[in-house]
């Protein structure tokens, strides 16, 4: 995933590193194990983000697809806040696999913060237009409640049978049209 150079330049680092472990060390096979000891963290991390982007269904969307979307709309208007998506962030150079980790694990808690705070603040407008409302007509806020709720469902039933409302279609002619509806879903 890493540029050319950046993978020059990250292979002359770790060379540079493993060099320094063995000069620290005096032995190559002690200096192979400290340096493994020290790149399993970076492994661990690698494989702990792989396996959330590839889960199959519903937690699939929740830890994949929804993450991505989540990013590309804080990163776009908050993008001094919220850092891009991982994918982008693990072409980085500059990070390592922990650190991406770690910026992506504050993009959350940040994320659903606002979110919630938003539905909170969106809860409370409600329940105060709500009640203002109610209030306004003098009736209950079950009443006020109730009447947007009927029309609501009101219109999809009229939505959903308007299809059947057709002069002259006969009975089985709507249970035709309604079969074929239910084995098209």
């Amino acid at each position: 995933m890493h540029s050319t150079l950046g993978s020059q330049i990250l292979t002359l680092f770790y060379l540079k590193v493993f060099g320094d472990i063995i000069d620290q060390t005096g032995s190559l096979g002690e200096a192979v194990e400290v340096f493994s000891k020290k790149r399993a963290i970076e492994a661990k991390k690698l494989v702990s983000i792989s396996r959330e982007l590839d889960r199959p269904g519903a937690l699939g969307f929740v830890t994949f697809i929804l993450p991505i979307i989540l990013d590309a709309i804080f990163h776009k208007s908050f993008p001094k806040i919220f850092s891009p998506n991982v994918i982008t962030m693990l072409q980085r150079d500059d990070l390592t696999f922990k650190q991406v980790a770690r910026k992506k694990r504050f993009d959350r808690i940040g994320q659903v913060l606002l979110l919630s705070g938003g539905g909170w603040c969106i809860y409370k407008a409600s329940k105060f237009a709500l009640v203002s409302l109610a209030r306004a007509l003098g009736q209950r806020t079950s009443t006020v409640t109730a009447i947007p709720a009927a029309l609501i469902a009101g219109g999809t039933i009229l939505k959903n049978s308007l299809p059947f409302l057709v002069r002259g279609m006969a009975p089985a002619d709507a249970l035709n049209k309604s079969n074929s509806k239910l084995a098209g879903s």
